[in-house]
Order: C-alpha cells, then sequence, then structure tokens
C-alpha cells in the first residue's frame, strides 16, 4: 500500500473494502452467494470458502478500520517492496488518506460528493482518532447523507 501511495500519489489512490452483506449482521455464519457456500470465520474477521478454509470468500472490513488500518502504515517508517517509506505527519497523512476514501473514489464514479462546498451535497461521516502515530484507531461518531443525519 505504502508502495503504491509513494508511486501514485494519495491524489491516483482510490480506497476500498470488499466487506459483505455479512459485515455487521448478527447471526449469520453460513451463506450461500452465486451458488458457491461461504461461512464467516470463527475470527469474525473474514468470510472463507465452506470447507475450503485456505480459500477466501470475502472481507468483513468496514471503511472506518481501512482508513485507520492505511493511517497507521502512513505514520511509521516502513519497508516498502521498492523503497522505504519514511512516517507521514499524522495531519499530511489524514487529508490524503481521508481524500483517498472520500472524494477520489466519488470523483471517479462521477458523483457530486466528496468535496465540501457551499451548494454541494453535505455528505460527512465524523469520526474519532485515538491513539498515537502508527497505533492509531478511527471509528466513525455519525453519518449525514444530504445534510441529514442518519446515524
Amino acid at each position: 500500500v505504502a508502495d503504491t501511495i509513494a508511486r501514485k500519489g494519495f491524489d491516483r489512490v482510490v480506497m476500498v473494502t470488499d466487506a459483505m452483506f455479512a459485515t455487521d449482521a448478527k447471526g449469520i455464519r453460513d451463506f450461500v452467494v452465486g451458488g458457491r457456500e461461504g461461512v464467516v470465520h470463527s475470527s469474525g474477521q473474514y468470510l472463507q470458502v465452506k470447507g475450503d478454509p485456505q480459500t477466501l470468500f470475502g472481507s468483513l472490513l468496514h471503511m472506518d478500520r481501512a482508513v485507520g488500518n492505511v493511517l497507521n502504515w502512513m505514520t511509521q517508517d516502513l519497508e516498502g517492496v521498492w523503497a522505504r517509506h519514511k512516517a507521514l505527519p499524522l495531519e499530511e497523512a489524514l487529508v490524503g488518506v481521508s481524500r483517498a476514501a472520500s472524494r477520489n473514489p466519488a470523483e471517479l464514479l462521477g458523483l457530486d460528493t466528496g468535496i465540501l462546498a457551499e451548494g454541494r451535497p453535505a455528505d460527512l461521516v465524523l469520526a474519532r482518532l485515538t491513539g498515537a502515530q502508527g497505533a492509531l484507531r478511527l471509528r466513525t461518531a455519525s453519518t449525514w447523507l444530504a445534510g441529514r443525519r442518519v446515524a
């Protein structure tokens, strides 16, 4: 991830998660999608193909955790595949990662969102960031869609 961001820059990276329907679904342990059977791993961290624990089916990764993970990677020195990456200051990492998780995907999809400005849709996520650089934890506190609080 650090190598990709170093080569492309935050402006050319789009963060996604392959979290599936079982994310936060109480009681779902087994399921069928497209005729393929799957199960939620006993850790609750990911999905796997039923009967084949070595084959992933998908993740249960929330975007707030994904953003927190990338913030942690960007705010500590890392050995990359092609180069060593120096830790970014928290503010720089937060701005870049936020863009990769919000504005960039919106622009890629042609959506009129991802930018806070008068007359634009007010789609917002308020998050709480705790911990120190390299050991940060980000959790969603509330969410607004079109200027209305929905969570």
